[in-house]
């Protein structure tokens, strides 16, 4: 399953380095730091959307919706948001991206008595570098498209941990002859540079 941006998106977000962002526009989350839906972040000569929206993907051997980033250039500033307009909140940024960062968690789960394998990979958060303060969007869940919007010296403290990634995923539901879960969960975090 991939909840990972593309690389058409990655293409994209390289292409904000070395430029200054003006503003990031989103779902209200000036009072909460969280935003529900699509982020839009303008340019001096264009508009970016992050998208943060359900995808059917395989998920324990079905399908189901889980909420996942991609980034676009948006055609004619045409942002996709989820709520009224009056609701959604500016906040004035005027800094340049000197590095962006994607923190990729690849969870994979090993069944108990089975020779089955199965490997999520998801894009947990971005981070834009603006040299001694940071921008950070980061997933809460897979289930929802709900981001917490951070800005700080140190946003790696904000995302999700391994273990808190992993504790997402372990089994509760207990093969009852043996009190042992059904399948275990690792999780490997990589950092992509753009």
């Amino acid at each position: 399953m991939g909840l990972i941006i593309s690389d058409k998106g990655l293409e994209t977000l390289k292409k904000i380095k070395g430029k200054i962002i003006l503003n990031i526009c989103a779902d209200d989350w000036k009072d909460y730091n969280r935003s529900y839906g699509n982020i839009k972040i303008e340019l001096q000569n264009c508009f970016i959307e992050i998208e943060n929206d359900y995808r059917l993907v395989p998920y324990f051997g079905t399908e189901e919706e889980l909420a996942g980033y991609d980034a676009k250039i948006l055609k004619d500033n045409k942002f996709d948001y989820s709520v009224m307009e009056e609701d959604l909140y500016t906040k004035e940024i005027n800094k340049q991206v000197v590095g962006i960062n994607i923190i990729r968690d690849t969870i994979m789960i090993d069944y108990k008595d089975e020779d089955k394998n199965e490997v999520y990979k998801i894009d947990q958060a971005i981070i834009f570098d603006f040299g001694i303060m940071k921008f950070c969007i980061s997933q809460t869940s897979i289930f929802t498209p709900m981001s917490k919007i951070t800005f700080s010296e140190d946003v790696e403290m904000e995302i999700k941990s391994i273990e808190e990634v992993k504790s997402e995923w372990i089994d509760d539901d207990l093969d009852t002859e043996v009190k042992s879960p059904k399948y275990k969960v690792h999780v490997k975090r990589k950092i992509l540079e753009l």
